[in-house]
C-alpha cells in the first residue's frame, strides 16, 4: 500500500511543474494576441472588459496568457472608429494570433447625454462601457448604435 501511495505522490510530483508560476498543464491553454495599429492610444477591449492597453501607431501590443477559444476585441478612442474590423477573433493554445487594427477619425459626430432613475446604471454603447448614468459621451457617430443599461439590484 505504502508502494501505491509513493508512486502516486511521485507521479502527482511531476505532472504538476510549473513555469512562470502557471501549471504546464493549464499554460497549454492560452496563447498571445499581437495587436498593430495605425492610431496611438485606443483602450483595448477584450469580451468588453478593458485590458488596461492601449494601441501604438509604432510598436504591437501584447496581450499575453489569453484563454484559447473564442474572444470578442473591441478599441475605442474618441472620435475614432474601427475600419473594416471584424471583432471575433480565435486563440489557440500556444500560439501567437496577430491583428491589424486601422482607425479613422469619425465624420459626422453627435453628442449624447444619459440619464437614468435610478442613477448610477452602467452604460454600454456598442458593447462597451462607457461610464455610469448620468453620462455624457462626446463624438458618438452618427447613426444606429446598441445602447445597454445595467443596474445592479
Amino acid at each position: 500500500m505504502k508502494y501505491i501511495l509513493s508512486l502516486v505522490l511521485i507521479l502527482l510530483i511531476f505532472s504538476c511543474t510549473t513555469q512562470d508560476g502557471i501549471l504546464e498543464s493549464e499554460k497549454q491553454k492560452f496563447g498571445s494576441l499581437f495587436i498593430t495599429c495605425n492610431v496611438d492610444s485606443a483602450q483595448i477591449y477584450l469580451d468588453q472588459n478593458p485590458t488596461g492597453k492601449f494601441t501604438s501607431s509604432t510598436d504591437s501590443v501584447l496581450l499575453d496568457s489569453v484563454k484559447d477559444g473564442a474572444h470578442t476585441v473591441q478599441f475605442q478612442l474618441e472620435c475614432h472608429q474601427t475600419v473594416g474590423l471584424e471583432s471575433n477573433i480565435v486563440i489557440q493554445a500556444g500560439k501567437q494570433t496577430r491583428l491589424h487594427v486601422v482607425m479613422k477619425m469619425l465624420d459626422s459626430v453627435s453628442n449624447l447625454f444619459i440619464s437614468t432613475t435610478p442613477d448610477s446604471a452602467l452604460i454600454f454603447l456598442d458593447g462597451l462601457p462607457r461610464g455610469y448614468s448620468p453620462v455624457f459621451l462626446n463624438c458618438v457617430a452618427a447613426g444606429a448604435h446598441s445602447l445597454e443599461i445595467r443596474k445592479g439590484s
